[in-house]
């Protein structure tokens, strides 16, 4: 009987957004900037109660804002800094399933010095095919990997 080592699991970093994303982010701008006027235009009516209301709304909204702004920036500064140091190495696709946005396509990497982990990937740009092999840039101390392309 062989006995075989449990494969590692590594996180995809990405400094792209989806479709979903980014619509979510332009609704929630547009909504930025309207509830703070219907907040405002409440009070010049006269209508200090509706203001209030909409005065609570505008606060969720800008602290939600904020909240996923600074998410964005980590993805994007982890995704920089694989560019800058990452150590370079191979994805062979295991398994892909269709999305609405993309594809998620289970990959075992192979970067030297490391063994082999698997992860989960997105793929917004095209479809994978399994058996296909991509570069990846990861890093060695947490697993952090960005496809290549």
């Amino acid at each position: 009987m062989t006995r075989t080592k449990s494969i590692r699991q590594g996180n995809q970093a990405s400094d792209e957004l989806g479709p979903v994303m980014l619509v979510f982010l332009w609704v929630f701008i547009a909504a930025l900037l309207v509830v703070p006027a219907i907040c405002l235009f409440h009070l010049l009516t006269g209508n200090a109660e509706a203001a209030g209301d909409w005065a609570a709304g505008s606060i969720v909204c800008v602290l939600v804002a904020l909240l996923l702004l600074a998410g964005l920036r980590s993805s994007a500064r982890d995704t920089r800094q694989l560019r800058a140091r990452g150590v370079p190495g191979t994805a062979a696709v295991i398994s892909v399933r269709p999305e609405e946005d993309g594809y998620s396509a289970v990959l075992r990497i192979r970067v030297d010095g490391l063994e082999p982990f698997e992860s989960r990937a997105r793929s917004p740009w095209g479809q994978m095919s399994v058996g296909d092999t991509v570069e990846v840039l990861v890093d060695p101390s947490d697993r952090l990997f960005t496809i290549v392309r």
